[in-house]
């Protein structure tokens, strides 16, 4: 999965930020799961918004693999929309479970 173990390459003090652009694009995908298939393109475009959006400088790189990742299996889909819709509910999904360590708040324990 492209956001897997995206996080673990991003300094700490920028982890915050690109965890919320990488939910963010988990938000978005799941927009575009309204009953039809969409484009490659129309994927490419919804994450450009969050990354012309998004002040996450050299990390919207995430965005672009993302799209390019939809834009490679979508050919494959043949018209299914269902599995497609599935499919792209399964990459939003693990998104979010990428983002989400760093989006809870940070428990400090003291003696």
């Amino acid at each position: 999965m492209i956001g897997s173990n995206a996080l673990l390459w991003v300094p700490a003090n920028e982890q915050l930020t690109v965890a919320k652009y990488i939910y963010g694009i988990a938000h978005g995908l799941r927009t575009l799961t309204g009953g039809s298939i969409p484009t490659a393109d129309q994927v490419k475009e919804m994450i450009a918004q969050f990354s012309s959006n998004a002040d996450v400088g050299k990390w919207a790189t995430l965005g672009t693999s993302i799209a390019a990742l939809w834009g490679g299996v979508y050919p494959y889909f043949g018209g299914d929309t269902k599995l497609a819709l599935q499919y792209l509910e399964a990459l939003a999904a693990g998104l979010e479970a990428c983002a989400a360590p760093y989006l809870q708040p940070k428990v400090v324990v003291t003696a």
